[in-house]
């Protein structure tokens, strides 16, 4: 059977037209032309079609235009969210070495605390002039004049703090023991720093120590 497309605007239009050019509809048992989706005529006298006497002679009959009727796609069925994994905490690593706390005496009043962050902790007074500039300014204090510009130094060394008199006017103190000048102390938990003639009191705090 030779198969013909009879829509008029359709580029096949009057076109034999080749299996490539068709698609069957089981559900209806007819073919459609996949270029303007419009059922077929079928016929057996190739390139004829198909007529109909009338009163003025004979008159094609009329193409029946009849649109693929597809069936409805199926529905789609909601995907459950993919799972993610559950994010883990953001863990905040710190040091096992921890910054060692200072605790300032004035006689039996406690003026503050600070900590002791670096590898270097100055104690002492500013001086502009010769560029000192110490992490422990004690100018402000009563009696400052007894501590000198650079007065005494905290520092870390392997994990451990050590204390060391700079050769100051005044000494510093090492639970009541005076330091030699420039000479390293190992620093523990609670030692007590004098500093400028037995004025100033400083403990040291460290849970590392």
């Amino acid at each position: 059977m030779a198969k013909f497309c009879r829509t008029q605007w359709c580029q096949n239009y009057n076109k034999e037209l080749s299996d490539d050019q068709v698609e069957f509809s089981p559900d209806r048992g007819v073919y459609y032309c996949k270029q303007c989706l419009m059922e077929v005529e079928m016929t057996a006298d190739t390139g004829k079609r198909r007529s109909t006497p009338t009163s003025a002679g004979i008159q094609e009959e009329p193409t029946i235009l009849r649109p693929i009727v597809r069936p409805p796609p199926a529905p789609v069925q909601p995907q459950e969210p993919t799972r993610r994994e559950e994010a883990q905490p953001c863990i905040e690593i710190k040091g096992t070495l921890s910054f060692p706390t200072l605790e300032l005496w004035y006689e039996r009043e406690k003026l503050g605390e600070i900590d002791v962050e670096g590898d270097k902790f100055l104690i002492g007074r500013p001086s502009t002039s010769r560029d000192i500039h110490p992490d422990l300014d004690l100018s402000h204090l009563a009696e400052a004049k007894h501590i000198s510009r650079e007065h005494a130094l905290i520092y870390q060394d392997e994990g451990n703090y050590f204390l060391k008199d700079l050769g100051s006017k005044n000494g510093t103190y090492l639970n009541d023991a005076k330091l030699k000048p420039h000479v390293p102390h190992l620093l523990k938990e609670g030692d007590m720093i004098t500093i400028g003639d037995g004025i100033y009191g400083i403990i040291f705090h460290w849970q590392g120590g």
